[in-house]
C-alpha cells in the first residue's frame, strides 16, 4: 500500500535504499518495496547525491536517434519508444541544437483544433464560431450565461478602476489609459462650475484659484469650496493659469 503524500524518508527507509542500491536493484523496485513513487524516490537520491545512485543516461548511438526523430515526431512518443521520460528527451534535443519543425507545429496545431471542435460538437456547442467577423460572440449564449458573462465584465472593471484609483491615490503612475482622478466627483463638479463662473485655476495647483479685479465674486461659493481645500488667490502679473474650454459640460479630471 503507498504511504500518504509527503511523508517524510525515516532512517529505516535509509537502510532499506542503501541494501537494495548495493544489491543492484532498480528504482522502481526501491520504489515499489518502500510504497512510494518513483519519481519522489529518485528526486529523494538526487537531492541526497547517493554514491550508489546513477541516472541513466542515453548511448550516443540512442540520442543521436532521439536527436534525428525529435523535430518531426512528438516527445512522448519518442520517450515511450526508447523507455526515457520526455524531460531526458528534450534535455537531449535542447543540447543538440534540435527543435520542432514549422510543418510538424502546423500539424500539430491542426489536429488539437480538430479535436477541440470534436469534443464541442459532441457536448452541443460550438466552438469557434465566437471568434467570427461582425458576429456578436455572446449570440449562442443562454439568458443565464448572458447575466453571468455581464456581471464577471462588471465585476472585472470594477476591480481594475479600484486599482488605478490607489495607484492614483499615492501617487503612482497610471498603468491603464482609464479617466481616474485622485479626488471625488462633487470636487472635480464643483471645480468645473468655479471656472465657469469665472475664476481661474492655477495651471499647476488645481487647489488655487485665482480672481480679478473685475471678476465677480460669490462668498458663498468660496466657502463651499474651502470644503473641498480650494484657496482663492488674486491674480498677479506672474501667474499661469489653465485655460478653460467652457463649451466642456464635464469636469476635468486631474
Amino acid at each position: 500500500m503507498r504511504r500518504a503524500k509527503n511523508t517524510p524518508y525515516t532512517p529505516q527507509d535509509d537502510a532499506i535504499i542503501d541494501e537494495m542500491l548495493q544489491q543492484g536493484a532498480s528504482v522502481d523496485d526501491i520504489a515499489a518495496r518502500l510504497g512510494r513513487s518513483r519519481e519522489g524516490l529518485m528526486n529523494r537520491l538526487r537531492v541526497a547525491k547517493h554514491p550508489l545512485y546513477h541516472p541513466r543516461t542515453p548511448s550516443p548511438e540512442v540520442a543521436a536517434e532521439m536527436t534525428r526523430l525529435y523535430p518531426a515526431t512528438r516527445t512522448a512518443d519518442i520517450a515511450a519508444r526508447f523507455g526515457y521520460s520526455p524531460a531526458t528527451v528534450r534535455r537531449i534535443a535542447k543540447a543538440a541544437g534540435a527543435v520542432k519543425s514549422p510543418a510538424f507545429i502546423t500539424k500539430c496545431n491542426a489536429e488539437r483544433l480538430k479535436g477541440q471542435h470534436a469534443a464541442a460538437k459532441a457536448k452541443g456547442e460550438t466552438f469557434g464560431r465566437q471568434y467570427q467577423k461582425g458576429r456578436d460572440p455572446h449570440a449562442d449564449f443562454s439568458p443565464e450565461r448572458k447575466a453571468e458573462a455581464a456581471r464577471k465584465r462588471g465585476e472585472s472593471l470594477k476591480a481594475l478602476f479600484q486599482a488605478e484609483r490607489r495607484r492614483a491615490k499615492f501617487g503612482l503612475p497610471q498603468r491603464t489609459r482609464l479617466n481616474i482622478s485622485s479626488q471625488t466627483s462633487r470636487k472635480c463638479a464643483y471645480r468645473w462650475w468655479l471656472r465657469h463662473v469665472g475664476y481661474l485655476e492655477d495651471a499647476t495647483d488645481h487647489n488655487v484659484y485665482y480672481y480679478t479685479a473685475d471678476s465677480m465674486r460669490i462668498p458663498a461659493s468660496e466657502r463651499t469650496a474651502a470644503k473641498y481645500h480650494i484657496k482663492f488667490k488674486p491674480l498677479t502679473p506672474d501667474c499661469r493659469v489653465k485655460e478653460f474650454r467652457a463649451t466642456n459640460r464635464r469636469a476635468e479630471r486631474v
